[in-house]
């Protein structure tokens, strides 16, 4: 059986200074991270927002670069881009600026070309539009959504996903 981690991003934090970079897991700014993560969960709690199920249909990509699949626009995706507000607004309160500068685009990426010069001179430059065209109305599924992570994007985990700092699970498994 193959275990994959799907993750969506809701917004991107900026680390401010090099010392809280390199010393992340042990410095004051990471307490102040993990303790917003915290917060954004007690906002979701008072909030009392449904366990978002996500529906995934179709292809998209950006810029030919990342293939990655359409959410189904819909009550649950109200429901989830209310928490990455609730999630950016905490962090802001706290003093942790986001990076986001665009509005918030959720998707579910498939694949990115890899930047590896030796594909580029392959001729390896761009995402073959077939892909999105062929799977235009395919139905992937339904995805629910349970926690937030708080990741440091720029370290790899054991298990090739993003390295973890904190998790907080935002819904039980009861609500299924």
């Amino acid at each position: 059986m193959i275990h994959l981690v799907l993750y969506m991003t809701l917004c991107i934090l900026v680390c401010s200074c090099e010392f809280c970079i390199r010393t992340s897991m042990n410095s004051i700014y990471f307490g102040v991270a993990q303790q917003s993560l915290a917060d954004v969960y007690h906002q979701v709690s008072l909030a009392k927002l449904p366990l978002p199920q996500i529906t995934f249909a179709g292809l998209s990509h950006f810029e030919h670069k990342v293939l990655y699949m359409n959410p189904v626009q819909d009550a649950h995706l109200d429901v989830l881009a209310r928490i990455a507000e609730i999630c950016r607004e905490t962090y802001e309160k706290n003093g942790i600026m986001s990076a986001d500068v665009r509005k918030f685009n959720p998707h579910l990426t498939l694949f990115k070309l890899s930047k590896a010069p030796y594909l580029y001179r392959k001729g390896v430059r761009k995402i073959e539009q077939c892909w999105d065209s062929k799977y235009n109305d395919h139905h992937f599924g339904i995805e629910n959504f349970r926690s937030i992570h708080l990741c440091n994007m720029l370290n790899e985990g054991h298990d090739g996903y993003y390295e973890i700092f904190h998790e907080e699970h935002l819904f039980n498994n009861d609500q299924d």
